[in-house]
């Protein structure tokens, strides 16, 4: 339905979006929600009501509304946020230890790319914690 890959609209402004553009009741969403639900749980149209009006989503209900309208569930930005989240789990699979080493890991590429950037040239786009070194570079 949508032609959009992702959006960066929250979760909220970007059902509401899909609601307008498929002309669909929320009772209508959580019909059609029941049926794509294996389960066949579903959530009741009022659900859809409080999450489009800004209520914060599980992930199942974004997985499950990503179906009723035909995108990937990446296509909302609390789905991507929550994979990074993941990532930086401690408790999740691999526990600290991995949580760690790809921070280590993101790091690097980051000082990397900020060693190739002249600061200098965009001084306003230093973010309030820059460290001593990119302090330096702006001047």
């Amino acid at each position: 339905m949508a032609t959009l890959a992702q959006t960066d609209e929250p979760f909220g402004e970007a059902l509401t979006r899909l609601k307008d553009d498929s002309g669909w009741s929320f009772r209508e969403i959580a019909r059609r929600a029941q049926l794509a639900d294996p389960a066949g749980k579903g959530f009741s149209a009022s659900h859809v009501s409080h999450l489009a009006g800004g209520e914060r989503p599980s992930p199942m209900a974004i997985v499950l509304l990503a179906k009723v309208f035909g995108v990937a569930p990446e296509y909302f930005r609390e789905y991507r946020l929550a994979q990074v989240r993941a990532l930086f789990d401690e408790a999740g699979p691999g526990g600290a230890e991995k949580a760690l080493a790809l921070y280590e890991e993101l790091d690097g590429r980051i000082k990397r790319i900020a060693s190739t950037v002249d600061v200098a040239e965009y001084p306003q786009s230093l973010p309030a914690g820059a460290g001593p070194a990119m302090r330096r570079r702006a001047r």
